[in-house]
C-alpha cells in the first residue's frame, strides 16, 4: 500500500525487511564479527585504563571501548536479525537506539585519531601541525603554539559535535526539507554517483555517507603523519617504512573501500 511504501521510504537502518532473511553463513560471519567486536571492546578497556599515560585522554579509555561496543551491538543485531522481518522496524526501540549510538561511532574515531596522533608527537616532542614541543610539553613561548593548539583541538572536537548532529538527525528521519530515500544507509558513494535521479534528491544518501567521509578523510592525513613520526622520529628505529605505525593508515583504507559500496 502507499502508507507501506511512505513508510519504507523514511527508514534508515541497516535492517530491511522485504529483503530476504540472512542466510546461515551470513549469522555466522555477524556473530564471528560480534565476538570479535567484543574481545576488541573487553582489550581497549582493560588497556585504557591500565596504561598510566591514558589516564587523563578519555578519547581512549572511553571512546573506542565505546566503538567496539557499539559494532558489537550491531553486530548482534544483524545476528537476530530475523525477527525483524516479521515485526514494524519503524517501532522497534532497540534498532533507534542502536541509530543513536551509531552516529557516535564516526565523530569518537575523529576525536581518537587526533588526540592520539597530538598525544605521541608531544611525547617524544616532535613538532605537530604547526604545535612546537620541547620535553614532552608546548613550547608556550612561541606564541602560535598555544593558539594553534587550541584552536586546532577545539576544531577537531567542533567537527564531531556537527557530525554526530548529522548522523542523529539522518539515523532518525528529523530532516524536514529533505525527501527521505531507503537507501540511504545502505549504499555508498559508488551507488550514490551511480544514482540517475538529481542531486537535490539524493541529499538524504549524501548526509547519510558524509561524517564516514569526513572521518576518512581526517584519518588519512593523520595516519600518514603517525606513519612519517614511526618512520622517522619513533624512539625504535625501524629498517623500513612497513613497520606498524602504518597499521592506522590499513586501517583507514579499509574503511573508506567500505564506503564505497
Amino acid at each position: 500500500t502507499a502508507e507501506m511504501m511512505e513508510s519504507g521510504s523514511r527508514r534508515l537502518t541497516f535492517i530491511d525487511p522485504e529483503a530476504d532473511p540472512p542466510t546461515p553463513a551470513q549469522i555466522g560471519a555477524y556473530a564471528f564479527l560480534a565476538v570479535v567486536s567484543v574481545m576488541c571492546f573487553w582489550i581497549s578497556l582493560a588497556v585504557g585504563n591500565a596504561k598510566k599515560h591514558y589516564k587523563y585522554m578519555v578519547s581512549v579509555r572511553v571512546f573506542f571501548p565505546l566503538v567496539c561496543l557499539v559494532a558489537a551491538m550491531e553486530q548482534g543485531t544483524l545476528v537476530s536479525s530475523g525477527r525483524y522481518y516479521q515485526t514494524n522496524v519503524d517501532d522497534d526501540k532497540w534498532l533507534k537506539f542502536l541509530y543513536v549510538m551509531r552516529s557516535t561511532v564516526a565523530p569518537s574515531l575523529l576525536i581518537l585519531m587526533f588526540e592520539l596522533t597530538y598525544m605521541v608527537h608531544k611525547g617524544r616532542s616532535v613538532n605537530f601541525c604547526g604545535i612546537f614541543f620541547d620535553e614532552g610539553r608546548r613550547i608556550n613561548e612561541i606564541i602560535t603554539t598555544p593558539m594553534i593548539s587550541f584552536c586546532l583541538r577545539n576544531l577537531i572536537r567542533c567537527v564531531a559535535v556537527v557530525l554526530l548532529a548529522i548522523g542523529i538527525v539522518v539515523n532518525l528521519d528529523l530532516l524536514q526539507d529533505v525527501s527521505h530515500d531507503s537507501l540511504a544507509g545502505r549504499t555508498g558513494w559508488i551507488g550514490l554517483v551511480q544514482d540517475d535521479r538529481a542531486w537535490e534528491e539524493k541529499t538524504h544518501i549524501y548526509l547519510s555517507l558524509l561524517p564516514m567521509a569526513v572521518l576518512c578523510g581526517c584519518s588519512f592525513y593523520l595516519s600518514l603523519i603517525l606513519w612519517r613520526y614511526g618512520t622517522q622520529s619513533s624512539m625504535v628505529v625501524h629498517s623500513s617504512i612497513l613497520n606498524p605505525w602504518f597499521y592506522p593508515f590499513f586501517g583507514t583504507l579499509a574503511l573508506s573501500a567500505g564506503q564505497l559500496f
